[in-house]
């Protein structure tokens, strides 16, 4: 290992950052490097070497049109970030880096002996390819030199510096760096943002409590006080949640966003995702349980809003159910009539994830809709 790779793989042990590595065709070395340096505890949740075809198509949930690829590459990297953010025990900035290459072999190859190397964070994709001249190398140097520059892209994203270069100078990268954590949610980089009122606090956080979706325009009493009764009731840590995305409607701008924000109180905590179905949201936050009206569960329940099908209906559930999130449904005007839970036709095998809050405890008979065409807004 040289002197400099060490150093670098001393400082990545030393800081903060946790890392997922994810590397095939080349690329082995740096992990054993990682794991040679002492500290590597501090620093490397997770690695793999998704080296067959089946194995990379496990990993990715589909099978790449090309192995050897920048956007494979870049599939790789994210997936190795989403891992991170489910490993992590606390919200420590996360960095998924990965490897796929071709490098010199015994036998005959018609492509480019090359590889690239990916970089995935809250706020930065980052892919470099690296090209080599076939015959000028053997397949231990090809193997060094892209090893050493994993560790120096992984030293120079984590430190925004580059440190001396040993890669080969047929190298070639595009980066791209969100301007912030609302532009790299639009843009899928990262499924959510916690919020203190309107200030973000944590890209991806490892939320898990009480929470209360909508889209809150504007936001009035009735959300404040189901969201304060049902932290009481689960004795768990309660959170609005704001869908930038949703299924019938165009996708919310980031002024609308803000301006959602704005009218929260800075004791709030606000959740901000780009998961506008159940079944999305609770991978997002497993463990939660989600406060719903009686008309949310109604559409749960009913095959109409999966395409007719009911096998997508139990499947969606059964996600949700697979998480540990469950649902506590509060009681909803409708037609003229109070409706709750046990008007409902829960399907049996889904009765436990579903809990009533009675109409003695909560029934404020407003809505958003109300006041916005009537022009008010009350909190």
């Amino acid at each position: 290992m040289l002197k400099n790779i060490q150093n670098s793989i001393e400082r990545i042990h030393e800081c903060d950052v946790k890392i997922v590595l994810s590397v095939s065709g080349a690329g082995t070395k740096a992990l054993s490097w990682l794991l040679e340096v002492p500290g590597a505890s501090n620093s490397l949740l997770e690695a793999n070497v998704p080296y067959s075809e089946k194995s990379m198509t496990a990993l990715l949930n589909s099978t790449p049109e090309n192995f050897v690829s920048s956007s494979t590459s870049l599939m790789m990297a994210e997936q190795a970030y989403r891992r991170g953010v489910k490993l992590r025990s606390s919200n420590n900035k996360i960095v998924g880096v990965s490897c796929t290459a071709a490098i010199s072999t015994s036998r005959k190859r018609k492509g480019d002996n090359q590889a690239f190397i990916s970089f995935w964070s809250d706020s930065v994709r980052n892919t470099v390819h690296i090209k080599f001249m076939k015959g000028k190398l053997t397949r231990r140097e090809e193997e060094e030199l892209v090893s050493q520059s994993i560790i120096e892209f992984l030293h120079e994203e984590i430190f925004g510096e580059s440190p001396d270069s040993i890669r080969s100078e047929n190298t070639s990268n595009t980066k791209i760096q969100f301007e912030n954590e609302l532009s790299a949610l639009t843009s899928k980089q990262i499924e959510s943002i916690e919020y203190s009122g309107k200030s973000p606090k944590f890209s991806d956080s490892n939320f898990s409590g009480v929470i209360l979706s909508g889209s809150f325009n504007p936001i009035h009493k009735g959300h404040i006080n189901l969201l304060n009764l049902a932290s009481q009731i689960t004795n768990k840590i309660p959170a609005f949640e704001l869908s930038a995305f949703n299924v019938d409607k165009p996708p919310l701008s980031n002024d609308e966003i803000n301006a959602r924000l704005a009218q929260f109180e800075s004791n709030h905590t606000i959740l901000v995702s780009n998961s506008p179905l159940f079944s999305q949201k609770s991978k997002i936050f497993p463990g939660s349980t989600f406060v719903i009206g009686w008309d949310t569960a109604a559409r749960l329940i009913n095959p109409k809003y999966y395409d007719q099908s009911e096998n997508v209906m139990y499947n969606s559930l059964h996600e949700i159910e697979e998480t540990g999130c469950d649902f506590l449904v509060a009681g909803r005007l409708s037609d003229g009539s109070f409706r709750e839970l046990s008007a409902l036709n829960i399907p049996e095998r889904f009765t436990e994830i579903f809990k009533s809050i009675p109409e003695s405890k909560f029934r404020i008979d407003i809505s958003s809709t109300q006041l916005r065409l009537s022009g008010l807004s009350e909190k």
